[in-house]
């Protein structure tokens, strides 16, 4: 267990090196991005889980898992931020335009209780009665303070198939972003900003495909619309506009798949 966590700590730490040298090689702010996104998401989550199980405590290696999970929740927020903040897209992008949806239609999200519940007793590595009755109570305060939103129910199956493409595009996603920053020459180095319009009416898809871009391999999301009918503005490393909406249909499809 010792080589494996060391192994995967190497690599995550190889990962947050070209992460890093992408930041200083790569022309744009645009494209310097990517590289904040992609490897260095991989490799500090290869890190943290590769320190749990060097420790050879299910504890840690609980921790790390819990640290990989939230850092891919979290990493493309920051992406659509910073990619925002450097884009002219910002000024002339109405993220608000659309069909306003039905209030009535939305719900507040209780899984938040049993979320925060799991989260709470990983971080404490204690399954106790106290944690548990904290972790949930946690959970219900923070079900009442989020916003009410629409809601989806998850297809099982459907949101097995759908993670094991997501991973397997995240990793062609850093295998293709370290080849461009070790490889490709600043003068050839194709940037494209494309709006894409998304064909569902539900939330959680546009939302799940959002996020699945900002990791699937030379593109990243810099705007979602608010409302339905969802656009969404790409800026993409090395791809031409139809591949672009080529890939974001197929990751629309694939999240099509998670929720009723």
């Amino acid at each position: 267990m010792t080589f494996l966590g060391s192994a995967l700590m190497l690599l995550g730490a190889t990962l947050a090196f070209i992460a890093g040298f992408g930041l200083v090689r790569l022309p744009s702010g645009l494209a310097r991005v990517h590289a904040a996104a992609k490897p260095a998401s991989l490799g500090l989550a290869l890190i943290a889980i590769g320190a749990g199980v060097a420790s050879g405590s299910w504890g840690l290696a609980a921790t790390g898992a819990l640290v990989a999970v939230l850092q891919f929740l979290t990493a493309p927020i920051a992406g659509h931020l910073l990619g925002r903040a450097l884009s002219p897209v910002s000024s002339s992008f109405d993220a608000g335009e659309g069909a306003p949806q039905s209030v009535s239609g939305k719900r507040r999200n209780w899984s938040l209780v049993f979320e925060a519940a799991v989260i709470w007793v990983v971080l404490w590595r204690d399954l106790s009665l106290a944690n548990v009755v904290a972790g949930l109570g946690i959970g219900f305060v923070l079900a009442l303070l989020a916003p009410a939103r629409e809601t989806a129910h998850i297809r099982p199956l459907g949101a097995v198939a759908s993670l094991v493409r997501y991973l397997l595009s995240l990793v062609r996603a850093n295998v293709r972003m370290a080849q461009q920053v070790l490889t490709v020459p600043d003068d050839e180095l194709e940037e494209t900003l494309v709006v894409c319009d998304l064909k569902t009416r539900v939330e959680s898809v546009a939302f799940f495909d959002a996020n699945a871009t900002s990791f699937a391999p030379g593109t990243l999301t810099l705007e979602i619309s608010a409302d339905s009918p969802y656009q969404m503005a790409v800026h993409a490393i090395g791809q031409s506009e139809d591949e672009v909406r080529a890939g974001v249909a197929e990751l629309e499809s694939s999240a099509a798949k998670i929720f009723d």
